[in-house]
């Protein structure tokens, strides 16, 4: 069999840490690896509907993973499988326009990955562990926002529509 290894990881060295209350149209992937972001973040977990990538991306800068998928790919028990398999410091969410089934990120580094049995998954986990590559690897998801919660927040309401 083929050797399993992260030669596929796709690397970002040139990214933003700052608080931005604006819609970022300009990151370097999608989703994105890092870059300016929202001055709030979601809380670890998975969620039913896609997330703004300016919340999940203060969430890389955390230290967490964030696994995006493709949902017109996967079947709900893919979904619930890769659920199973995400670290209590890690964000889930489907998203639209994914050239994969799934996606897996860390702040500076993704991963395209063949499915949620992909045996890459478990290298990149491990390989980024403890956000190894993260401008604030111990800050964690904890104590996030919730979607519902954001504009409570006082972000302006229309960056939250869409």
């Amino acid at each position: 069999p083929a050797e399993v290894d992260l030669s596929a990881v796709d690397t970002y060295t040139t990214l933003r840490t700052d608080h931005v209350t604006e819609t970022v149209d300009d990151y370097e992937s999608s989703p994105p690896a890092g870059g300016r972001h929202f001055p709030v973040w979601l809380d670890c977990g998975v969620y039913d509907e896609p997330v703004r990538d300016e919340l999940a991306v203060h969430d890389l800068e955390h230290g967490a993973f964030w696994y995006a998928y493709d949902a017109d790919v996967l079947s709900g028990d893919d979904v619930a499988t890769l659920a199973d398999r995400l670290p209590d410091n890690g964000i889930m969410a489907p998203y639209v326009g994914l050239d994969a089934p799934v996606v897996v990120t860390v702040w500076e580094a993704q991963l395209a990955l063949s499915g949620v049995d992909d045996p890459r998954l478990d290298l990149f986990l491990e390989e980024y562990a403890d956000g190894v590559t993260a401008p604030e690897p111990f800050a964690s998801c904890a104590g996030g926002a919730s979607p519902d919660d954001i504009d409570e927040l006082g972000l302006p309401s229309d960056l939250l529509e869409g």
